[in-house]
């Protein structure tokens, strides 16, 4: 995939987020470089939400822009 169109599916991942969550901020998301748990955590200090329930709707978000299951499944080992 080009750089282009990481960007595109970036920018369109951003906007999702943040209109589920609307008190997550673009510069915030930024620093979080993109990484579903990094995301889940900012989100878990602005919302009384579940951590089950925002990485079930990251995952949503991230399936609708081209990301596997297991590319999901990689991550998430990853930052534990």
């Amino acid at each position: 995939m080009s750089s282009d169109m990481l960007e595109s599916t970036w920018k369109d991942i951003k906007k999702d987020i943040m209109t589920i969550w609307s008190q997550i901020t673009a510069d915030e998301l930024e620093q979080s470089r993109g990484q579903m748990m990094s995301i889940s955590r900012l989100i878990e200090k602005k919302y009384d939400h579940e951590k089950e329930e925002i990485i079930e709707k990251l995952k949503s978000v991230f399936k609708k822009f081209g990301q596997t299951t297991e590319d999901i499944k990689n991550e998430i080992a990853a930052e534990k």
